[in-house]
């Protein structure tokens, strides 16, 4: 199955209060100006497990765009099977695969 990538502008709306930092699949997550940033990830995690990075900027799960973590934990959860998760990387686009 092929996977394919793109890069995409999004236009930020108005600003909005920050979102609390939040904690899913053991790494630490704050909202960001076009996703989701990854403070920091736990060694032996399942987030560690799939090749989650401190720093990377997840833009969307399954192709849905999140933009704080309770959007990118409610993504996850309303998800079934194996997902797809968009980010931002030194620049680069990656997808990870979610078992």
């Amino acid at each position: 199955m092929a996977v394919e990538k793109a890069d995409t502008v999004r236009q930020a709306a108005a600003p909005q209060e920050p979102a609390a930092p939040g904690r899913l699949m053991g790494a630490a997550f704050e909202s960001a100006a076009n996703g989701v940033r990854v403070r920091e990830v736990e060694e032996d995690s399942p987030a560690a497990a799939v090749g989650l990075q401190s720093g990377d900027l997840i833009t969307a799960l399954n192709r849905t765009p999140v933009s704080n973590s309770k959007e990118l934990e409610a993504a996850l959860k309303a998800s079934k099977g194996q997902s797809v998760l968009f980010l931002e990387r030194d620049g680069r686009n990656v997808v990870l695969v979610l078992p």
